[in-house]
Protein backbone atom coordinates (compact mmCIF):
# COMPACT_ATOMS: atom_id res chain seq x y z
CA UNK A 1 0.00 0.00 0.00
CA UNK A 2 1.29 3.32 -1.04
CA UNK A 3 0.52 7.16 -0.37
CA UNK A 4 0.54 10.51 -1.90
CA UNK A 5 -0.49 14.04 -1.78
CA UNK A 6 -3.49 15.23 -3.48
CA UNK A 7 -3.82 19.21 -5.06
CA UNK A 8 -6.92 19.28 -6.52
CA UNK A 9 -10.55 17.80 -6.33
CA UNK A 10 -10.49 16.04 -9.55
CA UNK A 11 -7.44 14.30 -8.42
CA UNK A 12 -9.52 13.09 -5.01
CA UNK A 13 -13.19 12.41 -7.03
CA UNK A 14 -11.57 8.32 -6.96
CA UNK A 15 -11.72 8.53 -2.78
CA UNK A 16 -15.15 10.14 -2.86
CA UNK A 17 -16.63 6.96 -2.15
CA UNK A 18 -15.00 7.03 1.18
CA UNK A 19 -15.52 10.61 1.78
CA UNK A 20 -19.35 9.63 1.18
CA UNK A 21 -19.20 6.66 3.48
CA UNK A 22 -18.46 9.57 6.40
CA UNK A 23 -21.59 11.40 5.26
CA UNK A 24 -22.54 13.61 2.31
CA UNK A 25 -21.97 16.50 3.93
CA UNK A 26 -17.89 15.28 4.12
CA UNK A 27 -18.04 15.31 0.42
CA UNK A 28 -19.18 18.69 0.23
CA UNK A 29 -16.99 20.67 2.80
CA UNK A 30 -13.83 18.89 1.20
CA UNK A 31 -15.30 19.96 -2.42
CA UNK A 32 -16.10 23.34 -1.40
CA UNK A 33 -12.51 23.49 0.49
CA UNK A 34 -10.84 23.00 -2.21
CA UNK A 35 -12.93 25.23 -4.55
CA UNK A 36 -11.76 27.88 -2.49
CA UNK A 37 -8.36 27.21 -1.04
CA UNK A 38 -9.12 25.95 2.35
CA UNK A 39 -7.02 22.68 2.07
CA UNK A 40 -4.38 22.44 4.61
CA UNK A 41 -3.53 18.86 3.52
CA UNK A 42 -4.89 15.63 1.61
CA UNK A 43 -3.65 12.20 0.91
CA UNK A 44 -4.80 9.08 -0.61
CA UNK A 45 -3.64 5.83 0.09
CA UNK A 46 -3.79 3.16 -2.50
CA UNK A 47 -2.69 -0.36 -4.14
CA UNK A 48 -0.22 -1.85 -6.64
CA UNK A 49 -3.15 -1.83 -8.36
CA UNK A 50 -4.26 1.70 -8.20
CA UNK A 51 -6.72 1.21 -5.83
CA UNK A 52 -7.88 3.78 -3.48
CA UNK A 53 -8.59 2.35 0.04
CA UNK A 54 -7.69 5.57 2.39
CA UNK A 55 -7.89 8.92 2.04
CA UNK A 56 -7.53 11.88 4.51
CA UNK A 57 -8.18 15.53 4.28
CA UNK A 58 -7.73 18.59 6.55
CA UNK A 59 -10.28 21.50 5.57
CA UNK A 60 -9.07 24.70 7.71
CA UNK A 61 -12.26 26.75 8.32
CA UNK A 62 -13.40 29.96 10.01
CA UNK A 63 -14.00 28.74 13.32
CA UNK A 64 -12.52 25.30 13.03
CA UNK A 65 -10.50 22.65 11.58
CA UNK A 66 -11.82 19.93 10.29
CA UNK A 67 -10.14 16.53 9.37
CA UNK A 68 -11.72 13.87 7.49
CA UNK A 69 -10.23 10.15 7.43
CA UNK A 70 -11.92 7.11 6.20
CA UNK A 71 -10.49 3.39 4.86
CA UNK A 72 -11.71 0.23 3.29
CA UNK A 73 -11.74 -2.32 6.05
CA UNK A 74 -8.69 -5.14 6.15
CA UNK A 75 -6.33 -2.63 5.50
CA UNK A 76 -5.39 -0.97 8.51
CA UNK A 77 -2.22 -2.14 10.08
CA UNK A 78 0.76 -1.03 12.45
CA UNK A 79 2.57 0.37 9.82
CA UNK A 80 -0.45 2.55 8.84
CA UNK A 81 -1.24 3.61 12.33
CA UNK A 82 2.25 5.08 12.71
CA UNK A 83 2.12 7.12 9.44
CA UNK A 84 -1.26 8.40 11.09
CA UNK A 85 0.19 8.95 13.62
CA UNK A 86 2.83 11.18 12.43
CA UNK A 87 0.84 13.47 10.69
CA UNK A 88 -1.65 14.23 13.52
CA UNK A 89 1.61 14.88 15.64
CA UNK A 90 2.70 17.48 12.55
CA UNK A 91 -0.54 18.75 12.36
CA UNK A 92 -1.12 19.46 16.12
CA UNK A 93 2.35 21.09 15.66
CA UNK A 94 0.56 23.83 13.23
CA UNK A 95 -2.78 24.22 14.79
CA UNK A 96 -3.72 27.43 15.89
CA UNK A 97 -6.29 28.25 18.51
CA UNK A 98 -9.25 26.80 16.98
CA UNK A 99 -10.87 24.04 17.44
CA UNK A 100 -9.68 20.83 15.67
CA UNK A 101 -12.31 18.28 14.86
CA UNK A 102 -11.64 14.62 13.62
CA UNK A 103 -14.31 12.51 11.72
CA UNK A 104 -13.06 8.92 11.31
CA UNK A 105 -14.91 5.70 9.41
CA UNK A 106 -13.66 2.46 9.63
CA UNK A 107 -13.98 -0.99 10.53
CA UNK A 108 -10.90 -1.13 13.13
CA UNK A 109 -10.85 1.05 16.44
CA UNK A 110 -7.22 1.36 15.82
CA UNK A 111 -6.83 4.67 14.37
CA UNK A 112 -9.19 5.95 17.37
CA UNK A 113 -6.96 4.62 19.60
CA UNK A 114 -3.71 6.48 17.60
CA UNK A 115 -5.42 9.49 17.32
CA UNK A 116 -6.92 9.77 20.71
CA UNK A 117 -3.13 8.65 22.18
CA UNK A 118 -1.75 12.37 20.32
CA UNK A 119 -4.64 14.62 22.35
CA UNK A 120 -8.15 13.74 21.23
CA UNK A 121 -11.22 12.90 23.08
CA UNK A 122 -13.82 10.91 21.74
CA UNK A 123 -17.38 13.04 21.34
CA UNK A 124 -19.20 10.64 19.43
CA UNK A 125 -19.60 7.42 17.88
CA UNK A 126 -22.24 5.92 15.74
CA UNK A 127 -22.65 2.58 13.41
CA UNK A 128 -23.49 3.39 9.70
CA UNK A 129 -25.74 0.95 8.20
CA UNK A 130 -27.13 0.48 4.75
CA UNK A 131 -30.67 -1.34 2.76
CA UNK A 132 -30.28 -2.22 -0.64
CA UNK A 133 -33.48 -4.77 -0.41
CA UNK A 134 -36.68 -4.23 1.22
CA UNK A 135 -39.00 -6.84 2.64
CA UNK A 136 -42.56 -5.22 3.53
CA UNK A 137 -44.05 -5.63 6.53
CA UNK A 138 -47.98 -6.01 7.20
CA UNK A 139 -49.45 -3.03 8.04
CA UNK A 140 -51.31 -2.89 10.74
CA UNK A 141 -54.45 -3.40 11.67
CA UNK A 142 -55.36 0.12 11.87
CA UNK A 143 -53.86 2.39 9.78
CA UNK A 144 -52.65 5.87 10.41
CA UNK A 145 -52.74 8.89 8.59
CA UNK A 146 -50.05 10.36 6.99
CA UNK A 147 -49.81 14.25 6.65
CA UNK A 148 -46.66 16.66 6.35
CA UNK A 149 -45.90 19.17 8.43
CA UNK A 150 -48.48 21.83 9.26
CA UNK A 151 -47.30 25.07 11.09
CA UNK A 152 -50.35 24.58 13.78
CA UNK A 153 -48.90 21.01 14.88
CA UNK A 154 -45.11 22.79 15.46
CA UNK A 155 -45.50 22.52 19.57
CA UNK A 156 -46.89 18.65 19.17
CA UNK A 157 -43.78 17.57 17.15
CA UNK A 158 -41.64 19.82 18.39
CA UNK A 159 -42.42 18.09 21.99
CA UNK A 160 -42.32 14.79 19.96
CA UNK A 161 -38.36 15.15 18.85
CA UNK A 162 -37.23 17.28 21.57
CA UNK A 163 -38.95 14.32 24.04
CA UNK A 164 -37.06 11.23 21.91
CA UNK A 165 -33.81 13.02 21.79
CA UNK A 166 -33.15 14.46 24.80
CA UNK A 167 -31.81 10.86 26.64
CA UNK A 168 -29.33 10.73 23.93
CA UNK A 169 -28.12 14.51 23.37
CA UNK A 170 -27.88 14.31 28.10
CA UNK A 171 -26.04 10.57 27.84
CA UNK A 172 -23.52 12.67 25.37
CA UNK A 173 -23.65 15.69 26.75
CA UNK A 174 -25.04 17.51 23.45
CA UNK A 175 -25.99 20.62 24.68
CA UNK A 176 -28.54 21.93 24.80
CA UNK A 177 -30.16 18.56 25.72
CA UNK A 178 -33.55 19.50 24.75
CA UNK A 179 -32.70 21.53 21.47
CA UNK A 180 -36.04 21.24 20.01
CA UNK A 181 -37.74 23.16 23.08
CA UNK A 182 -34.74 25.35 23.61
CA UNK A 183 -34.22 26.13 19.62
CA UNK A 184 -37.67 26.60 18.66
CA UNK A 185 -36.73 28.53 15.33
CA UNK A 186 -34.40 26.47 14.31
CA UNK A 187 -36.46 23.55 14.91
CA UNK A 188 -39.32 25.11 13.03
CA UNK A 189 -37.01 25.81 10.00
CA UNK A 190 -35.69 22.43 10.01
CA UNK A 191 -39.07 21.03 10.25
CA UNK A 192 -40.04 23.45 7.33
CA UNK A 193 -37.02 22.68 4.84
CA UNK A 194 -37.87 19.05 5.26
CA UNK A 195 -41.07 19.47 4.34
CA UNK A 196 -40.72 21.28 1.45
CA UNK A 197 -38.40 18.85 -0.07
CA UNK A 198 -40.99 16.43 0.21
CA UNK A 199 -39.25 14.58 3.40
CA UNK A 200 -41.32 14.73 6.19
CA UNK A 201 -43.97 12.86 7.45
CA UNK A 202 -45.92 12.82 10.47
CA UNK A 203 -48.68 10.08 11.81
CA UNK A 204 -51.87 10.33 13.45
CA UNK A 205 -54.47 7.98 14.75
CA UNK A 206 -57.15 10.27 15.12
CA UNK A 207 -55.78 13.54 17.16
CA UNK A 208 -52.99 11.53 18.42
CA UNK A 209 -49.47 11.86 17.33
CA UNK A 210 -48.28 8.52 17.47
CA UNK A 211 -44.56 9.37 15.36
CA UNK A 212 -42.86 11.13 12.63
CA UNK A 213 -39.68 10.86 10.52
CA UNK A 214 -37.25 12.82 8.55
CA UNK A 215 -35.22 12.46 5.41
CA UNK A 216 -32.50 14.18 3.69
CA UNK A 217 -31.77 11.92 -0.10
CA UNK A 218 -30.92 8.81 0.46
CA UNK A 219 -30.35 8.83 4.76
CA UNK A 220 -33.03 8.46 7.07
CA UNK A 221 -32.23 11.61 9.03
CA UNK A 222 -34.84 11.16 12.28
CA UNK A 223 -37.34 8.87 13.39
CA UNK A 224 -39.24 9.24 16.12
CA UNK A 225 -42.44 7.75 18.25
CA UNK A 226 -44.56 8.62 21.22
CA UNK A 227 -43.27 7.08 24.10
CA UNK A 228 -46.74 6.08 25.03
CA UNK A 229 -47.14 4.28 21.44
CA UNK A 230 -43.66 2.05 21.57
CA UNK A 231 -43.73 -1.43 21.64
CA UNK A 232 -47.05 -2.05 19.49
CA UNK A 233 -45.51 -2.19 16.05
CA UNK A 234 -46.17 1.55 14.98
CA UNK A 235 -42.00 2.06 14.50
CA UNK A 236 -41.99 -0.87 12.45
CA UNK A 237 -44.70 0.84 10.08
CA UNK A 238 -43.13 4.36 10.49
CA UNK A 239 -40.20 2.65 9.55
CA UNK A 240 -41.44 0.83 6.15
CA UNK A 241 -43.14 4.09 5.02
CA UNK A 242 -39.57 5.65 5.87
CA UNK A 243 -37.45 3.32 3.48
CA UNK A 244 -40.35 3.05 0.67
CA UNK A 245 -39.91 6.57 0.71
CA UNK A 246 -36.54 7.06 0.11
CA UNK A 247 -36.18 3.35 -2.61
CA UNK A 248 -38.60 5.38 -4.77
CA UNK A 249 -35.91 7.68 -5.63
CA UNK A 250 -32.68 5.76 -4.60
CA UNK A 251 -31.37 2.45 -4.74
CA UNK A 252 -29.99 2.17 -1.19
CA UNK A 253 -31.25 3.46 2.05
CA UNK A 254 -28.57 4.87 4.91
CA UNK A 255 -28.88 5.52 8.10
CA UNK A 256 -26.29 6.06 11.55
CA UNK A 257 -27.07 4.82 14.73
CA UNK A 258 -25.41 5.58 18.08
CA UNK A 259 -22.67 2.73 19.36
CA UNK A 260 -24.73 3.13 22.58
CA UNK A 261 -28.50 2.73 21.23
CA UNK A 262 -28.56 -0.83 20.92
CA UNK A 263 -32.57 -1.12 20.65
CA UNK A 264 -32.61 0.60 17.48
CA UNK A 265 -29.37 -1.02 16.11
CA UNK A 266 -31.98 -4.45 17.14
CA UNK A 267 -34.99 -2.90 15.19
CA UNK A 268 -32.32 -2.02 11.91
CA UNK A 269 -30.77 -5.21 11.39
CA UNK A 270 -33.93 -7.18 11.95
CA UNK A 271 -35.29 -4.85 8.96
CA UNK A 272 -32.68 -5.91 7.20
CA UNK A 273 -30.14 -3.27 7.67
CA UNK A 274 -26.50 -4.57 7.44
CA UNK A 275 -23.33 -2.40 9.15
CA UNK A 276 -21.11 -1.09 6.57
CA UNK A 277 -18.84 0.85 9.19
CA UNK A 278 -18.25 2.35 12.45
CA UNK A 279 -18.00 6.27 12.62
CA UNK A 280 -16.50 8.65 15.59
CA UNK A 281 -15.81 12.26 15.61
CA UNK A 282 -12.75 12.90 17.85
CA UNK A 283 -12.08 16.98 19.01
CA UNK A 284 -8.57 18.74 19.79
CA UNK A 285 -9.51 21.58 22.08
CA UNK A 286 -5.58 22.35 23.56
CA UNK A 287 -5.10 25.89 23.18
CA UNK A 288 -1.50 26.30 20.70
CA UNK A 289 -0.01 29.07 19.96
CA UNK A 290 1.75 29.03 16.48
Amino acid sequence: MRSRTITSWQELRGGNMLLAEISSEAVKCCEAGFKHGMIHNCMIWYTDQSAIVGVWVLVVQEESWRGYLSFVKDVINQALCAQIGRIFEQTLGELDRRRFYVHLNGINSLLADVIVQTGFVQELSVIHYVLTKHVASPLLRRPLTRTGFQPPDFTRYQKLFGDAYYPLRKEHNFLPFNWYQESPKEAHAEFVAANQRGDFAGFWEGDRLIGAYMTFEDEIDSIVVHPHFQGRGYGTMILQDCITHILRRYPQVFLSVMESNSRAQRLYEHRGFRRISWYKELVYEQTLSK
